[in-house]
């Protein structure tokens, strides 16, 4: 496959389910349900030391 600069592109192989993937997946769904946040975000919001997402942030964990 080739893309707009001319380059190759190939895809990556297709790998089974494992249960590795399951856990890794519960685990972020779980994270991400505590914390209220999108881990997108959060990463930005950590960066900026923005106090509202902390107070967010423990209310959430601690159930405050």
């Amino acid at each position: 496959m080739k893309i707009m600069n001319g380059s190759s592109f190939s895809q990556p192989r297709r790998r089974p389910i494992d249960k590795k993937l399951v856990y890794g997946s519960i685990l972020f769904g779980v994270g991400w349900g505590i914390v209220g946040v999108c881990p997108g975000p959060a990463l930005v919001y950590i960066a900026f030391l923005d106090k509202n997402f902390f107070c967010i942030y423990f209310s959430n964990v601690f159930r405050i």
